[in-house]
């Protein structure tokens, strides 16, 4: 038997108002405030024990009914002329008096362009105190970003430990707000998982016996399996009947926050020691593409991008242009600096350091050449084979200089070692000489007063006034050897301070040598790339600035992803940010949501294309445990 329409089945919006469950058009997220009455009157999706719950239907959704047609179309006319008569009021000036309009109707007009026009400024001063809190807090949070780059590789660790801390945190805390309990021993398994980023450490510590150091890292691996297999069978061993379902979702949200956010943040301490310029580049580019799409979106954003949040629009989107832009100029500063290409080998706690110590001959990734051969590969550009010969010749005699200069910079830096031990040794013998000196001074007035020494006021016997002067008499040999030796040990210690002060001043010389060699060595460099410069017809860059670009472009179009996922999954638990840590901006999940991906993507892409940074970090590392 048929149904007339009206009768029938709904349409798939009137069958979810119906139904209570929304049509995913509510804004919960990032930019809107998570609604109260939708909190109170729907529960978890989660089962708990036996009984499931099921999430009922809202109140402002169950009393929604599908008007009838004529009565639609009704309001819709009328809600068009309304609209109509605004646009000719705004074009025109104060609204005139219609034909047949009576005066309360002029007012109610009146009265709602004003409460329009009240509004619309509201909202124009929220958000300008919004950009306020942000722009202030933005600098704060760069400036001691700052200072943690230049205190140096060991304390830009335990910055990204302590994020990762922070995140794991306030997602844990999110699943406490799905009415999910936390057990203490899943905390306690999921902290040994920490120990995947261990092996960058070990291979790092210096001052460590270094048979100690080497059965650690031989039964690292298997102590890190050890521990996560005993958390597994304390897991195992806890469970109860009655909550299997709550504590097998909230070990999957356990695992889940290690694999996709502790392990990959994890990755961001190789890239760290492989140079700071693999940490800091990457870093700041997600941070350039965050600050211009905010002040793009905030400006000019009219359209939305992603549905799981209102306020990313295409036009933030767009804003990867300046990003790109950030990246080709940051790179060709950064790629100067020692401080940036430079390996750490070893962690070292002393804050600031690494300004003045770290020092080191740059990868040929970072020497600038032409591009003409691989534009002609691609048929980009024609160009005469005994040019490219030429120019290939150039590059390559740059790359034997690069590998003379490395060289003596390891003889410089080795120098520098020994240099240091022998001042050591200088200033140890310097304070044995002054101890004799001491000792000396000490035996020399003992003998000056054992020479005044004279029997007492009664006559002894003679036979017990000898052996008083023969007893003085050994007293006074047993010092007077005694002096002497003291002088031979300082004749001795002189002799060996001359030795050291003569090796220390050859040491200086051969090191002076060195550096002049070194300046040398760059400056011929700098000949031979003028050189290269002058006949390039084409772009003159070094490798690296191609692979900034992509970089970020990465950082521009994919990791924003990172962001919208953390979108999605706020909107699945109704919240509007993972924390309020940060004022203006959330909490740390909300900020380094995008860092997450671009750490990992960072470090696959290095050791992928970039080989070579690979390679100067474990000479580097072989240099130092030489030293």
């Amino acid at each position: 038997m048929a149904t007339s329409d009206s009768d029938g089945a709904l349409p798939a919006s009137s069958e979810a108002a119906a139904s209570g469950w929304d049509d995913g058009t509510e804004a919960i997220g990032d930019s809107d405030e998570p609604d109260s009455s939708s909190s109170s009157s729907s529960s978890s999706s989660f089962v708990f024990g036996e009984t499931v719950a099921v999430q009922r239907p809202r109140a402002r959704y169950a009393s929604y009914s599908v008007p009838p047609p004529a009565a639609a179309a009704g309001a819709q006319q009328q809600q068009q002329q309304q609209q109509q008569q605004h646009h000719r009021g705004a074009r025109s000036g104060p609204p005139r008096r219609a034909r047949g309009a009576s005066a309360p109707a002029l007012q109610d007009g009146a009265a709602a362009a004003a409460a329009a026009a009240a509004a619309a400024a509201e909202s124009w001063d929220k958000r300008f105190a919004t950009f306020k809190v942000r722009c202030i807090w933005t600098l704060i949070l760069v400036a001691l970003f700052f200072i943690v780059l230049a205190a140096g590789h060991a304390y830009c660790m335990l910055l990204v430990l302590s994020l990762i801390v922070a995140i794991y945190k306030e997602i844990i805390q999110v699943s406490i707000h799905l009415n999910i309990r936390v057990y203490i021993h899943l905390r306690k398994c999921s902290s040994t998982f920490a120990g995947l980023g261990l092996p960058w450490g070990l291979l790092r510590l210096r001052g460590l016996d270094p048979l100690l150091l080497q059965q650690m890292r031989s039964y690292h691996s298997l102590g890190v399996y050890a521990a996560g297999f005993g958390g597994f069978v304390g897991f195992v061993l806890s469970l109860q009947k009655a909550r299997l379902r709550s504590q097998f979702s909230q070990l999957g949200v356990t695992l889940g926050v290690l694999l996709f956010v502790v392990s990959q943040s994890l990755i961001q301490i190789a890239n760290i020691y492989s140079g700071l310029l693999w940490f800091f580049f990457p870093v700041s580019l997600v941070i350039i593409n965050d600050i211009a799409a905010y002040l793009f979106g905030t400006a000019c954003g009219r359209r939305r991008l992603i549905h799981l949040s209102p306020k990313k629009t295409v036009e933030g989107f767009a804003a990867a242009a300046a990003t790109l832009l950030w990246g080709w100029l940051a790179a060709q500063q950064l790629q100067q600096h020692p401080l940036f290409f430079c390996p750490q080998p070893f962690i070292s706690l002393r804050p600031f350091a690494a300004l003045h110590e770290l020092s080191c001959s740059p990868s040929p990734v970072y020497v600038p050449r032409c591009a003409d051969a691989l534009l002609q590969r691609f048929g980009l550009l024609q160009q005469q084979p005994p040019l490219l010969q030429q120019q290939h010749q150039l590059h390559l005699r740059q790359l034997a200089l690069l590998r003379q200069q490395q060289a003596a910079n390891n003889q410089a830096a080795a120098a520098a070692e020994q240099l240091g031990l022998l001042r050591q040794i200088q200033q140890q013998l310097r304070r044995e000489q002054q101890h004799h000196q001491q000792q000396q001074h000490a035996l020399a007035l003992q003998l000056q007063q054992h020479q005044h020494l004279h029997p007492g006021p009664a006559e002894p016997p003679p036979h017990a006034r000898q052996q008083q002067q023969h007893l003085l008499h050994q007293q006074h040999q047993h010092l007077q050897l005694q002096l002497q030796q003291q002088q031979q040990q300082q004749r001795e210690l002189e002799e060996e301070m001359h030795l050291h002060d003569r090796e220390v001043a050859q040491l200086q010389q051969q090191q002076q040598q060195l550096l002049q060699r070194v300046d040398l060595l760059q400056q011929e460099r700098d000949q031979t790339a003028a050189q290269e410069k002058q006949i390039c017809t084409s772009l003159f860059e070094s490798p690296f600035s191609f692979h900034a670009l992509v970089l970020a472009s990465f950082a521009a179009f994919f990791a924003p992803f990172g962001g919208f996922f953390a979108s999605g999954f706020k909107r699945a638990v109704r919240i509007k940010d993972f924390g309020y840590f940060i004022p203006g901006h959330g909490g740390v999940t909300d900020r380094f949501d995008c860092q997450v991906v671009m750490g990992l993507f960072t470090f696959l892409y290095q050791k992928t294309f970039v080989p070579q940074v690979g390679e100067a970090e474990a000479a580097a590392r072989r240099t130092a445990q030489q030293q």
